[in-house]
């Protein structure tokens, strides 16, 4: 076999890869280790909570309404692109727990100013902020709408 039908990788590039993959094993080790299970909301720190149902539409986009029917937004296809991804990672923990795919998740604004996602099924909550402002503004916009119509609503 001559020098030039040899096609090993240069040393180097080999030793920064298997750097590159236990340095991630390492982080990933030490952020499973050192996570801190958050206690749970208390009522005093919700603002209020939302109910919601999400509802493909047949040209791509998705509805999302309250858990008795009342539509809060019509979301296109290019403005629900956000939320869907967050619901497909939710939808995958329910199917891991086993639980149904069509019970409401919860839209929590807190106290601090924060906005959560939570799927009672399957026991997350995602702090929406932590994905942008940009990102968050489509969940913003439906929390908006359940609390304008608080006043018309009882209880």
């Amino acid at each position: 076999m001559s020098a030039a039908e040899r096609h090993d990788f240069p040393r180097p590039m080999l030793i920064g890869a298997a750097a590159l993959i236990l340095g991630s094993l390492f982080v990933a080790t030490v952020g499973t280790l050192a996570r801190q299970d958050t206690p749970p909301l208390t009522a005093d720190q919700i603002v209020a909570a939302y109910d919601i149902r999400f509802v493909d539409q047949a040209d791509g986009g998705m509805t999302a309404m309250l858990a008795d029917g009342t539509v809060l937004a019509r979301m296109t296809t290019e403005e629900s692109g956000f939320a869907r991804g967050i619901l497909r990672g939710l939808g995958r923990g329910r199917k891991l727990t086993g639980a149904a795919e069509d019970l409401p998740y919860r839209l929590v604004r807190t106290r601090d100013g924060r906005l959560l996602l939570e799927d009672g099924a399957s026991g997350v909550s995602i702090e929406l902020g932590v994905f942008g402002s940009d990102n968050a503004e489509s969940f913003a916009r439906l929390w908006r709408a359940g609390d304008s119509l608080k006043p018309a609503r009882t209880g």
